[in-house]
C-alpha cells in the first residue's frame, strides 16, 4: 500500500471517507420487509449478510446499533486504546467480583460496524484443534469438530507477509477477503523488533515449549510469533473485510442500517416474525426515539455477541421463566440455559526492567517518531500491530486430565504497567493500579500469562424489561482455585524465561508492586503471587457460550445442532455465545468460522445458491 493509497486512511481522522466510502445511511425500515434480518454487524453478522446476499434472490437487513466504523482510531492499531470507553464500545461493566477483589470490570464490545473485530487486539488465533473435537464429542455437537470447520477457517483466509504478497503454508487459505499477515522469526526481528528474537529464544531456551514456525499448521503448542488480522498497516475487521471489501456493500439485495439498537424480537405464537429497534446514537436518543418494525420472511439471526445476544433473547421472553417474570416479561419458552455458562480468558502483565534501548512511551525520541510515521504512513513495523508479538501455547501442569494448553503467555517488547501508556485507562477501568506509578522504568518488556481454560463461570441477566438499560454481567472471575493457580504458574514460567538467556544478560529486574510487597512478603512467595492475580487480573475480551449450542437431549443449551434456538421456528444465533465452551485461545477466529459454516447450513435448508 503506498504512501498515495494511505492518505484517505490519514484524512480519516478529521472525518474524511476512509476508502473513499462515505458508509451507509440511518434510514428508517419501519414495516419493511426483508427474507433475512441479522442484528449485529460483528464478526458472525458481517460474514452472515455479505454470504447470504450472494444469492441475488434473497433480501437481506443488517442491523447495527453503533455508527459506522470508518475512522482514524479504528483502522490504525496504534490507536486502538483511544477506542475504548467511546461511542465505539459498548462499555459494559461487571457487578464487583468477589474473587478478584469486589472489583468492577469494564468489559469492552465493540458497538460500530465490524462490531468488537473493529476495536480487539487483531490477534488471530484459529485455537486447538482438541476445542473443536470436544465440541462434538464431549458436548454432543456433531458436524462442528475441526475436520468440518478447517474448509471455512482456510475459506475466509488470505495468508501474506507485511507486504501483502501471498504467503504459502499447510492448512492456510490464499483466496479469502481475511487478511492475515504472518512474520517469522527473523522478519519480526527485522521488520518489528530485535526483542520479539530475545523473548522468543528465552521462552525456548528455558524449556517452556518448543519452537514452532505457525501454530496452525502442526501442533498448536509451542513458541511462535503472532498471526495479525492487519493488512499493509490497516486493520482488518469484519465490516471493511466482508461487506466492504467483497463489494457485498454494492448489492441490490442487501441493506445495511447503523444506529439501529434492536429491543425485541418479535414473536407470533412461537415463530419468530421480525424485529423492533430504535434508531439512535445515545441512551437519550433511544429513549426518545420511536419503535419500529422489521418483518422478517425467513429467519431473525442473532449476532449481537456473548452479552447483546442473551440480552435481546430475555427481553423478548425467551430464557429461565422465573428471572423474566420477575422484571415483568411474559414468559414465552422457557429455556433456563440463556445468559448462563457464560466464560472468559483472563491475564496479568509481568513486567520486566532493562537498561538496554527499546521501544518506549517514556521516551519519545527519534525511534517512537520513527516508528509512529512507520506505522501510520507506511502501514509497517512494530506501530502497525499492537505489541503482542511473541505467543506461546503450553501447559500449566494444574489440571493432568486436561490435553489442551491452559496457558498462553504473549511476550512483548513495550511496558504496559505504568500511567504513561495507552492502556492505562483501560486498566484504571477495572480497578487496577498500576505497578510503576512514578515511572521510574522507562524501559521495560512485558509478559502476560493468560488463563485459557477457566473453569469459574458467570451470568448474563436483566435488571428490567427496559430494553435500554444494560443487562447484569457476573462473571465470576476466579472463584475456582484452580483458575488462580494457573495463573500463578504462568507468572513463575514468565520469570523463568526472564532468568534465562538472553533475556537474562538484559533483564535488571522483575517490577514489581511495591505495595504489595509490603503486606504479602517476598515476590516468590504464594502469599504474593495470589494477591498480585487477584488484584491485578483483567479480562482479555473473549466472553463466550451464554447460548450454548447442544443437542436436543441437552437442557443446558440454547440453540440446536443448526444454531435455531430451541422452542421458537425461524430464529437463530451466530457468535460467540453459542461456543459449547470457551475455546483455548483468541475468539475472533473460531467466530469467523462458525458464521461460514452457519452460513453454509442456512443457504442449504433455504435452497440458495452457494
Amino acid at each position: 500500500m503506498s504512501i498515495r493509497t494511505r492518505v484517505p486512511a490519514l484524512m480519516a481522522a478529521a472525518g474524511v471517507s476512509f476508502f473513499g466510502w462515505g458508509g451507509p445511511a440511518v434510514t428508517p425500515v419501519d414495516g419493511k420487509e426483508y427474507d433475512f434480518v441479522i442484528v449485529g454487524s460483528g464478526s458472525a453478522g458481517s460474514v452472515l449478510a455479505s454470504r447470504l446476499s450472494e444469492d441475488p434472490n434473497v433480501s437481506v437487513l443488517l442491523l447495527e446499533a453503533g455508527k459506522d466504523n470508518n475512522h482514524f482510531d479504528v483502522h490504525h492499531m496504534s490507536r486502538v486504546a483511544q477506542l475504548q470507553n467511546t461511542a465505539f464500545d459498548w462499555a459494559f461493566r461487571s457487578q464487583p467480583e468477589k474473587s478478584t477483589n469486589g472489583r468492577v470490570h469494564y468489559l469492552p464490545r465493540g458497538k460500530a460496524l465490524g462490531g468488537s473485530s473493529s476495536i480487539n487486539g487483531a490477534v488471530y488465533v484459529r485455537c486447538p484443534p482438541e476445542d473443536y473435537n470436544e465440541w462434538a464429542q464431549k458436548w454432543g455437537c456433531k458436524g462442528w469438530d475441526y475436520k468440518t470447520l478447517l474448509p471455512y477457517f482456510m475459506k475466509s483466509e488470505r495468508l501474506q507477509d507485511e507486504s501483502g504478497n501471498p504467503v504459502k503454508l499447510p492448512a492456510h487459505g490464499n483466496d479469502g477477503p481475511l487478511a492475515v499477515t504472518y512474520f517469522t522469526l527473523e522478519q519480526a526481528e527485522k521488520q518489528l523488533s530485535p526483542w520479539i528474537g530475545h523473548i522468543y529464544r528465552s521462552f525456548v531456551n528455558a524449556g517452556i515449549d518448543k519452537a514452532t514456525d505457525d501454530y496452525h499448521s502442526g501442533d498448536f503448542r509451542g513458541v511462535a510469533v503472532t498471526q495479525h488480522n492487519v493488512d499493509r498497516g490497516i486493520r482488518a475487521d469484519s465490516f471493511t473485510t466482508w461487506i466492504k471489501k467483497t463489494g457485498a456493500i454494492d448489492r441490490k439485495n442487501l441493506t445495511v442500517v447503523p444506529c439501529s439498537q434492536a429491543t425485541k424480537i418479535v414473536i407470533d405464537g412461537k415463530t419468530a416474525t421480525g424485529v423492533q429497534l430504535r434508531q439512535g446514537e445515545t441512551s437519550d436518543e433511544l429513549r426518545k426515539a420511536k419503535d419500529q418494525v422489521v418483518k422478517a420472511k425467513k429467519e431473525v439471526i442473532l449476532s449481537a455477541g456473548a452479552y447483546g445476544s442473551p440480552w435481546l433473547l430475555l427481553l423478548s421472553g425467551i430464557g429461565p421463566a422465573s428471572q423474566l417474570q420477575s422484571v415483568g416479561i411474559r414468559p414465552i419458552v422457557d429455556l433456563p440455559a440463556v445468559g448462563k455458562n457464560l466464560k472468559d480468558h483472563l491475564y496479568v502483565s509481568v513486567p520486566f526492567a532493562t537498561n538496554q534501548q527499546i521501544f518506549s512511551v517514556y521516551r519519545p525520541g527519534l525511534d517512537m517518531i520513527q516508528a509512529s510515521f512507520d506505522g501510520l504512513v507506511r502501514g509497517r513495523g512494530f506501530t502497525a500491530y499492537l505489541p503482542y508479538q511473541v505467543i506461546v501455547h503450553t501447559d500449566s501442569g494444574v489440571d493432568p486430565k486436561k490435553l489442551k494448553p491452559d496457558l498462553q503467555i504473549y511476550g512483548m517488547p513495550l511496558f504496559i504497567a505504568g500511567p504513561a501508556n495507552s492502556f492505562a485507562d483501560v486498566k484504571k477501568a477495572s480497578n487496577v493500579n498500576p505497578i510503576d506509578p512514578t515511572g521510574k522504568y522507562p524501559y521495560a518488556y512485558t509478559m502476560m500469562p493468560t488463563l485459557l481454560n477457566p473453569k469459574s463461570a458467570g451470568s448474563v441477566t436483566l435488571k428490567s424489561s427496559d430494553p435500554i438499560e444494560y443487562p447484569i454481567v457476573e462473571h465470576r472471575f476466579l472463584e475456582h482455585p484452580d483458575d488462580v493457580e494457573v495463573l500463578i504458574r504462568g507468572m513463575q514460567l514468565c520469570r523463568k524465561a526472564a532468568a534465562t538467556e538472553p533475556l537474562k544478560g538484559l533483564t535488571t529486574e522483575e517490577i514489581l508492586d511495591q505495595d504489595l510487597l509490603k503486606t504479602a512478603g517476598a515476590s516468590d512467595s504464594r502469599e504474593y503471587m495470589e494477591k498480585f492475580v487477584r488484584s491485578k487480573a483483567v479480562t482479555v475480551y473473549h466472553p463466550t457460550s451464554t447460548c450454548r449450542m447442544g443437542p436436543d437431549s441437552d437442557r443446558n443449551s440454547v440453540v440446536d445442532l443448526s444454531l435455531k434456538v430451541k422452542g421458537v421456528k425461524n430464529l437463530r444465533v451466530v457468535d460467540a455465545s453459542v461456543f459449547p465452551d470457551i475455546v483455548m485461545g483468541n475468539t475472533n477466529a473460531p467466530v469467523y468460522a462458525v458464521a461460514e459454516r452457519a452460513a453454509d447450513i442456512i443457504k442449504e435448508e433455504h435452497g440458495l445458491a452457494k
